[in-house]
């Protein structure tokens, strides 16, 4: 795992610096980064930056004094799209660090207090370590866990590939310290915060994530931590295929806890969705009652769901880790972890294929009623919002009558989004076997500004100064802008050599 104090400044979006960690990642499938989220959290949302917006990676926030609390100045999120970041929070305020040398002394043990995400980082990685070896040790989990699980006595790499790797995945290492997060008390504002003190309520959100790291719930030690650690590593699953674990608690004096993470495949820069292959987890209690991952049905921002049960019932619970179709790959390796008052009759655990009818859809999905479809545009703004001022996306049918859409995109101020936040999205439903034209309006009929384009890959739809407007083709099978049968659409892009902060002109 890799210890990362350093965000690349006012830069909240997806990066290549983010692209260079997801990447990293999946060709590297037992490595977890760990990064800072910033400290411009009196910014206000949207403030947590690259690369610690990155899908795959751990991203930490940081509490106040008293622990209890998210400090004024620990980036918030969500990410550029609406991915829960931070994901979890620990220590960073007044901690004693190792201090700079002075050129004229000669101790060289100096030691200073310092406040920030980069303080609270290294305690998550330190977290992180202690879960690692603990898994990983004969001596810990090998001693406490039920000889009863394939992880017993110790998590090793996939039975299916011994050579995958010699350690845990990074996937279960993020699934096992997310785990472990309790939720905090609240949010701690200051006067010049864009965001008011905000109480919290059940997480995840986007200041505490899934809230501060408590490892002792997550690290089962007889006679003073009792509970019941399950654990699945480099897990599988095919496009449309669901795997059932059995879960059955004795007693509701511990929450049921069920957690699922996974390594992404990477996407591409400026992705207006990065999330490429979705996974969910579904908790179904003895009386029937069902628990999303996330509180979100359908979830498809994130690589890590989380389903808490304080108190329990006492029975079976059928716990769902289901496939959508992925857009990468034939398959998708994921972690899980269980833990309550009880065990996993591992024996029971098996995987079905589903059908399209048994996927939960994302709320954006089940929103839009029969004979329309989701259509999702991104504003890119490399003014920092500046540009969006008089300017409206309109969508409008080619046909007399036909339905007109019109997205405005206020300042960021005025959504309590960081000054530097340069992405906006919104969606609509539209009618579909439609033509429409989509088009970048400026008040007054002026240009389009060069600093400006709306995007839909899922359309491809481009719009900038360049080329104002464009066509969307709905034809009634969820497909956009398709192309006839017969032929196939080719798309080439070109980038232009640049890094994250470099300033000077583009050459291409």
């Amino acid at each position: 795992m890799h210890s990362n104090s350093w965000t690349t400044y006012y830069m909240s979006s997806y990066t290549s610096k983010s692209l260079d960690v997801d990447e990293f990642m999946f060709e590297n499938p037992d490595f977890l980064f760990i990064a800072g989220a910033g400290n411009s959290g009196s910014e206000g949302f949207n403030s947590v930056t690259s690369p610690a917006v990155s899908k795959s990676a751990l991203t930490v926030g940081a509490s106040s004094v008293d622990h209890n609390d998210v400090v004024s100045f620990s980036s918030l999120g969500s990410a550029y799209d609406t991915a829960i970041k931070p994901n979890i929070v620990t220590p960073g305020r007044y901690l004693m660090s190792a201090g700079v040398h002075n050129v004229n002394e000669t101790d060289s043990c100096n030691v200073q207090d310092s406040s920030g995400t980069s303080m609270a980082t290294p305690i998550a990685a330190g977290a992180a370590l202690l879960i690692r070896h603990y898994m990983e040790n004969a001596s810990f989990y090998g001693t406490f866990c039920n000889d009863q699980y394939r992880s017993c006595p110790i998590v090793v790499p996939s039975a299916e590939d011994p050579e995958e790797g010699t350690f845990i995945s990074g996937a279960l290492l993020k699934a096992l310290i997310t785990h472990s997060a309790q939720n905090m008390h609240k949010y701690e504002s200051c006067t010049e915060c864009a965001i008011p003190e905000t109480n919290f309520t059940t997480p995840p959100d986007n200041i505490q994530g899934w809230g501060q790291v408590q490892l002792n719930h997550v690290l089962p030690i007889p006679g003073t931590y009792d509970f019941d650690l399950y654990v699945a590593d480099y897990e599988t699953l095919s496009s449309l295929t669901r795997r059932v674990y059995f879960v059955q608690v004795t007693s509701n004096v511990m929450p049921l806890r069920t957690t699922i993470a996974w390594t992404d495949p990477p996407n591409i820069l400026w992705a207006v969705k990065n999330l490429l292959n979705d996974l969910d987890i579904m908790v179904i209690s003895p009386s029937g009652a069902v628990s999303y991952g996330n509180n979100i049905p359908g979830d498809e921002f994130n690589t890590v769901e989380r389903v808490v049960i304080e108190t329990p019932e006492v029975g079976e619970y059928i716990v769902y880790v289901t496939a959508k179709v992925l857009a990468v790959g034939e398959s998708q390796a994921f972690g899980v972890v269980i833990t309550c008052d009880g065990s996993v009759d591992e024996a029971r655990t098996s995987t079905a294929e589903i059908t399209l009818a048994d996927v939960v859809k994302s709320a954006d999905e089940t929103a839009c009623p029969p004979s329309t479809q989701l259509i999702r545009f991104q504003l890119e703004d490399w003014e920092e919002g500046d540009a969006w001022e008089n300017m409206t996306l309109s969508i409008v049918g080619d046909e007399e009558g036909a339905a007109e859409y019109v997205c405005t995109f206020p300042s960021n101020v005025d959504n309590s989004l960081a000054v530097f936040t340069r992405m906006h999205q919104c969606t609509t439903c539209l009618p579909t076997e439609a033509e429409y034209t989509a088009s970048l309006v400026v008040e007054g009929s002026g240009s389009v500004p060069v600093v400006t384009r709306a995007v839909s890959p899922q359309c491809n739809v481009y719009l900038s100064s360049y080329q104002s407007s464009g066509q969307l083709v709905l034809d009634g099978n969820d497909a956009c802008n398709a192309c006839p049968s017969g032929s196939s659409l080719v798309l080439v892009g070109m980038y232009a050599n640049v890094t994250d902060d470099d300033e000077a002109q583009y050459s291409w």
